[in-house]
């Protein structure tokens, strides 16, 4: 939620090596399910903002997307694998090893 458009041109200079995002699903209403926030829509803005940044020329990077794997995620598996493609990130998925509110 931090890497805002304001945020990334006031770093435009800084050589990115490497971002890793955790979005931990492929839709509004899952993120919001896993996190009691409605950001995801804002995250994907930001993320949109960032692989400009990234694909401007100037200094390349990488992006990752991550996804913890629960049965709330399950449903969404496709989805956030669209949105990986549609970002051209790399790609971190991992098991959810707690059942935090019944949710893995």
């Amino acid at each position: 939620t931090l890497l805002t458009p304001e945020f990334l041109a006031r770093h435009r200079n800084v050589p990115w090596g490497s971002v890793r995002i955790s979005l931990n699903s492929g839709s509004a209403e899952t993120y919001e399910r896993m996190t009691g926030k409605r950001h995801f829509d804002r995250i994907l803005a930001n993320l949109e903002a960032l692989c400009a940044l990234r694909d401007d020329g100037r200094r390349p990077f990488s992006i990752t997307l991550s996804l913890v794997v629960g049965k709330v995620q399950m449903g969404d598996l496709a989805k956030f694998a669209a949105i990986v493609h549609r970002y051209r990130t790399h790609i971190v998925v991992e098991p959810m090893y707690d059942n935090m509110r019944d949710l893995s």
